[in-house]
């Protein structure tokens, strides 16, 4: 055993990082930006595959159960002696980490335009990409090859898996990798008005697209492990369209300003008012259509259906179980457009893999508006009062969750849940 424990250090973790910025004219109102950077990532270790859990490992539990009319064991007599898994013969399911992983990184790149159209005013546009590598995920490495009828069939329950002819009492070998890959093509647009005359606004709009095999918080295991090509599409959440818009004023109103400039007992009135805002709209999320139940017979992570129709499309709703012909929160999309994979040929219950890809489906479109009032009271020369008012989620617009993605399960296609109803905050906040 070598000093590393074996494991391959991966000594190419070279990080460059390069930008520039010009500008083309000599009224100094537009510059062209751009960069590029490799940057390294120690991703979280998948606590479930410690080595630590294996059968010989340091965790063990045994199952004691017996009926309450007819008990086993007494207190008195102590508790059965328990049988480990063994060096020369493992049993359940097993943890493992390759040798060879490499160090998950991230390529960056940018180019930027940016003009000064008004005074304090400027409009930026640009395009930005991101290509991740070497990403973590866990699949089972001793997930049967095909689906068969056959596998899991016989006494251990591991018929089929691809290490039964070496340790036949081992199930799932539960393995983080580092092969997936993901790459994200962005334009963002930034319209932005610096404070002046009392006034600010930042509006911002993304269009992007993320292709790869994981995503943010991934917990499912490949739907087969030993096709890792499938695993390939849209990476959720991919809000396709982000609008945001941020914006600050404060009131005309008081001495120094348009109006109402009085010095007297009313300044305290008049004077110091500010309002503010968010407004927030964003596309439907991407997600994956699953099934229920595995038909394959391999013990997939997360079996996926065949798509024979357009999600979208409606006109045949009812027949699976919809109240209507229509997109509802019942039905955000036609589970018609989905049926249980194919028989493979010979075998009586086996099925195909599912050809649905992941993030084929898109949930409701969000639309936030906060909004905010404040009031200034002077006190002394350094000491201020200042009332506060905050109204989030202002016309207490639902903010709907994904649909259940169990396509041939009861509620497919419902959306039974929201986020945060409106909220109003009041406060005073003291400065000295």
């Amino acid at each position: 055993v070598s000093r590393s424990g074996n494991v391959a250090t991966d000594l190419n973790n070279f990080a460059p990082r390069f930008g520039f910025a010009y500008t083309p004219w000599t009224n100094n109102k537009t510059v062209l930006r751009g960069g590029f950077g490799i940057f390294y990532d120690l991703q979280a270790n998948q606590n479930d595959t410690e080595l630590a859990y294996n059968p010989t490992g340091l965790f063990f539990s045994q199952s004691v159960n017996y009926p309450a009319s007819t008990p086993g064991i007494r207190l008195s007599q102590g508790l059965p002696t328990p049988t480990y898994p063994t060096v020369e013969s493992p049993s359940g399911r097993t943890s493992a980490a390759y040798f060879n992983n490499r160090t998950t990184y991230i390529e960056e790149w940018n180019l930027n335009v940016e003009r000064q159209v008004a005074k304090d005013t400027i409009l930026q546009v640009a395009y930005v990409g991101t290509h991740a590598l070497k990403l973590s995920f866990l699949s089972n490495q001793n997930q049967p090859v095909q689906p068969l009828d056959s596998n899991f069939s016989d006494s251990t329950g591991n018929l089929g898996r691809p290490y039964f002819g070496t340790v036949p009492n081992v199930g799932p070998i539960r393995t983080e990798s580092r092969q997936y890959n993901s790459i994200t093509h962005g334009l963002q647009v930034r319209f932005e008005k610096r404070l002046s005359a009392g006034w600010t606004m930042l509006n911002a709009y993304t269009w992007q697209h993320t292709i790869g095999q994981t995503e943010e918080n991934e917990y499912l295991e490949p739907q087969n492990t030993h096709d890792l090509a499938a695993e390939r599409g849209d990476n959720g959440p991919d809000y396709r369209h982000q609008f945001t818009s941020a914006w600050s004023y404060e009131l005309p109103f008081g001495p120094g300003k348009r109006l109402f400039t009085g010095r007297g007992p009313q300044h305290w009135v008049t004077q110091g008012w500010q309002v503010n805002g968010i407004i927030g709209m964003y596309s439907g999320a991407a997600f994956t259509p699953l099934l229920s139940f595995d038909p394959t017979n391999t013990g997939s992570g997360a079996p996926r259906p065949d798509i024979i129709g357009n999600p979208s499309d409606f006109s045949n709703a009812v027949s699976a179980g919809c109240p209507s012909n229509h997109q509802s929160l019942q039905c955000w999309y036609n589970p018609a457009a989905f049926a249980i994979p194919a028989l493979v040929p010979g075998q009586t219950f086996a099925h195909v893999f599912g050809d649905a890809h992941r993030g084929t489906l898109r949930g409701p479109a969000a639309y936030n508006v906060d909004f905010s009032l404040f009031k200034d009271f002077p006190l002394k020369e350094r000491a201020n009062l200042q009332f506060r008012a905050e109204f989030f989620n202002l016309f207490n617009t639902p903010a709907f969750a994904l649909p259940a993605n169990a396509v041939d399960a009861l509620g497919a296609g419902s959306i039974s849940s929201a986020g945060p109803s409106r909220q109003i905050q009041l406060a005073l906040k003291l400065t000295f």
